[in-house]
């Protein structure tokens, strides 16, 4: 997970910037549905004690 700042808003898009600007986005993979899902998953696993290994 990265820390993202966001933009402008219009006709259900919203820009996004990359909170460390040394990162390229163009060259990452983004989620855009089922991110609260996966994010919700993540922080489970982190709680169980099994970190990010799946």
């Amino acid at each position: 997970m990265m820390e993202v700042i966001k933009g402008y808003t219009e006709d259900g898009y919203t820009q996004i910037s990359l909170a460390d600007s040394e990162k390229d986005l163009s060259a990452l993979q983004v989620v855009t549905k089922g991110a609260f899902t996966l994010l919700a998953k993540a922080k489970n696993t982190e709680e169980e004690g099994e970190g990010h290994a799946h």
